[in-house]
């Protein structure tokens, strides 16, 4: 296991080329340092953007939930 790619290989080259310099690094890591396929990279970050869209869609604000944060360290 290395901790740093091999960024004169195909595969990273590929792979930063899919998802970029900073996602390739990411998924490098997070992925126990092994070179993931750029199709498994790009269907994490579409996973992800999925999650996002998700969160974002949720009825709550920043206002409450800052007022709910402060209930709660009022009540303790």
């Amino acid at each position: 296991m290395s901790v740093c790619p091999n960024i004169n290989s195909s595969e990273w080259k590929q792979l930063e080329e899919a998802v970029g310099r900073f996602n390739a690094y990411k998924f490098f890591v997070e992925s126990g340092y092994e070179i993931i396929t750029p199709q498994e990279a790009l269907a994490e970050l579409e996973k992800r953007a999925q999650i996002e869209e998700k969160i974002q869609a949720l009825p709550f604000t920043s206002g409450m939930m800052s007022g709910n944060l402060i209930e709660l360290g009022l009540a303790i």
